[in-house]
């Protein structure tokens, strides 16, 4: 049985099967050039941390720990009482774009 000669009423069409009612914003960045280079700039770009802003990798390197694990408990302390807060910024690691975790000391207002 072909698709064309199945009943109509066995296998309504589902609301979100149309595509023109409901785009999403990766599938109007096809058809808009505007929003296609907001969002690849928004995507390409990585950031620099500001100065004091580390990786919990290179933290454990700076207090001298050998696995992650035990910096990241300190780093979890250090939140907690308010010596250090979380950032997240795009970076380039390993050759690719990630959003990567920075812990350094608080903004202060």
């Amino acid at each position: 049985m072909d698709l064309e000669h199945r009943p109509k009423g066995l296998h309504p069409e589902s609301p979100m099967s149309n595509p023109s009612k409901h785009k999403m914003v990766w599938a109007r960045k096809k058809t808009d050039p505007i929003l296609a280079a907001v969002m690849s700039a928004i995507h390409q770009t990585a950031e620099k941390p500001p100065k004091g802003f580390f990786t919990r990798q290179q933290w454990m390197s700076k207090w001298g720990f050998k696995c992650q694990a035990h910096a990241g408990d300190y780093i979890r302390k250090a939140i907690q009482i308010g010596k250090l807060e979380c950032r997240k910024y795009r970076v380039l690691s390993k050759g690719r774009l990630i959003l990567m975790a920075h812990y350094g000391p608080p903004f202060k207002s």
